[in-house]
């Protein structure tokens, strides 16, 4: 459906449980009927609906349901409990759904309104394509029964694939309980989520009551479901889960749980509050835990968590791509761990490739990095990194004597205030695992020697008094740290500087001569200067100073103090002159 850009679009509002519905029609020979609906800005209260697909008892496996398609100019506002755009395939009907479609400026979804695509049948189910500058979903119902959001779902008794939850946007806010949700419990593999944000992404806080954190799920959450987990996709430029919200692919059934891939331009941030924010795969039955992947250039973990966890089998994988920096502090933990007192499962690996960044915990704040298993084999941890600071290494031995214990159940380097990184198992000391740390670049402090404050005594470079020699230009030399104040009312600097050595290109040195023989000087001794204690006159009028007073009387009364200003040379001999 498309009206020209000339036509002016009025405001459309749908309220007091409003419905349109095509899901009745019958598609054994055809498609199902569309919705669609255009405006300036769009508006659905209070229970109102927009619900095509394929209803119970209808279809064949040709069959598809008919899309809805809602298109507005300004902004799609969805409000309240049971307020829906939904797309299913119902109880015994067959074919696949729908799609839901939506283009705007801005769309917010509150107190529990929904956009869902779900499958109860035997078919695939519909995708939820999202289009819009700023996209928001916030809150839960009154009753917290339900929460804002966009739902991909394979029912129990399904026998089809879930569709896919495509958001596109500069902006992505899902917050206090809101959430995307991907599940399969039936025979069928759950629908990916994948978010395209230029700009950021943001999941953050709980809802008011029960707490519930605002997420991004995929998940197998019945132990009969035998599908496979969708996975989770985020393209951005910032990505922040904070206030205790989370992302997460799980599988309690015999489905293996999704992969989680987070791609940030700049930054993800992983912070908690009461609890814990973070991005977790995990497997709580036989099926097997997702794999984690982070590409990003910093990584800021405060009370946050990228863990990738069994209980009975492996563990997942966690890999980290770095460029700048790797933060953690508050008890964060990057983990791989697997198995429990009741089930065995070697640890997974974890792998931080950061050739050109540092990884920093803060000190003494418990945050580890830790590939453990209980009775199977620890994991692997393999780390690149420019430097890596706060944290180290920490063998099954060491955490024994820390904590005093050999009991397998409480060895736990979260028992620590230290910033461990652990592969072993708990339970057999001879299945620990590996943990390999390289570092490409040299400690800075290395090879430094302590120079004195002082390098030479100033009061044996400078002479405390003035030497006459003719035909010689005066001069100053200082020598050593430091420098001279920029005019003589400054005081000195204590702070001392330090300039390196340089050395001259070759094109430099052309003109010299290497070998030029070396001048010799000889300095030739001269009588010692004696201060004039009185005069005498010669038969010719000529006035001799002379060091002792003829009369044996001083003469300095008879004279002003002189500085060096008034010394003269007078055949190569000192005299003083007196000042009238």
């Amino acid at each position: 459906m498309s009206f020209p850009d000339t036509i002016q679009r009025g405001d459309v509002v749908f309220t007091n449980k409003a419905p349109a519905n095509r899901s009745g029609i019958d598609v054994r020979f055809g498609n199902g009927g569309d919705i669609g609906v255009t405006g300036r800005n769009i508006s659905l209260f209070s229970g109102s609906q927009l619900r095509a697909g394929i209803a119970s008892g209808l279809g064949t496996s040709a069959s598809r349901g008919g899309d809805v398609v809602v298109n507005a100019t300004g902004e799609i506002r969805m409000t309240g409990e049971d307020t829906r755009m939904a797309n299913d395939l119902r109880e015994n009907a067959i074919g696949k759904a729908g799609d839901i479609a939506v283009t705007a400026n801005s769309l917010v979804l509150t107190d529990g309104a929904q956009l869902s695509s779900s499958t109860f049948g035997t078919g695939d189910g519909g995708n939820v394509v999202i289009a819009a500058d700023r996209v928001s979903f916030d809150g839960v119902r009154a009753d917290e029964q339900g929460v804002s959001g966009a739902f991909s779902r394979v029912e129990s008794r399904a026998r089809g694939n879930g569709g896919t939850v495509q958001i596109f946007t500069q902006v992505l806010e899902v917050t206090n309980g809101a959430g995307l949700f991907s599940a399969t419990l039936g025979f069928g593999d759950g629908g990916n989520i994948i978010i395209k944000a230029s700009d950021r992404v943001s999941f953050n806080g709980v809802s008011p009551v029960r707490k519930i954190p605002s997420r991004a799920v995929s998940d197998v959450p019945l132990r009969r479901a035998q599908g496979k987990g969708g996975n989770l996709e985020i393209f951005t430029k910032t990505l922040e889960v904070t206030n205790d919200a989370q992302l997460s692919a799980s599988t309690f059934g015999i489905g293996n749980a999704g992969n989680i891939l987070i791609d940030a331009t700049s930054n993800v941030k992983i912070a908690g509050d009461f609890r814990f924010a973070g991005v977790f795969v995990a497997s709580f039955t036989s099926g097997n835990a997702g794999d984690i992947t982070i590409n990003t250039p910093k990584i800021s973990l405060d009370q946050g968590v990228v863990s990738a966890e069994s209980a009975s089998v492996n563990g997942g994988n966690v890999t980290l791509n770095i460029r700048d920096i790797l933060e953690l502090k508050n008890t964060s933990s990057i983990s791989a761990t697997a198995g429990d007192s009741q089930f065995g499962g070697n640890g997974g690996n974890i792998v931080i490739h950061a050739p050109d960044a540092f990884i920093a915990a803060f000190p003494n704040e418990n945050s580890d990095i830790t590939a453990n298993a209980f009775s199977g084999s620890g994991g692997k941890i393999t780390i690149n990194t420019k430097g890596i600071f706060g944290i180290a290494p920490l063998t099954r031995d060491e955490l024994v004597n820390l904590l005093g214990t050999s009991n397998s159940e409480e060895l736990d380097p979260a028992k620590l205030r230290t910033n461990d990184i652990v592969a072993f198992s708990q339970q057999k000391p001879d299945l620990s695992g590996e943990v390999i740390i390289n570092t490409n670049d040299a400690d800075p402090s290395r090879g430094l020697i302590q120079l004195p404050s002082n390098l030479v005594d100033s009061s044996q470079q400078i002479a405390p008094g003035c030497t006459p020699r003719p035909g010689s230009a005066s001069r100053f030399i200082s020598t050593g740290r430091g420098g001279l104040p920029l005019s003589p009312e400054q005081p000195l600097r204590g702070r001392a500087v330090i300039t390196n050595w340089v050395a001259l290109p070759e094109e430099k040195l052309t003109n010299r001569e290497i070998n030029q023989p070396l001048a010799t000087s000889t300095t030739k001794s001269t009588e010692q200067i004696i201060e004039a204690q009185g005069w005498i006159v010669d038969a010719k009028g000529n006035v001799i100073f002379v060091a002792q007073s003829p009369l044996g009387i001083s003469s300095k009364t008879n004279y002003n103090l002189l500085d060096c200003a008034h010394l003269l040379l007078s055949n190569n001999k000192t005299v003083m002159v007196p000042i009238a």
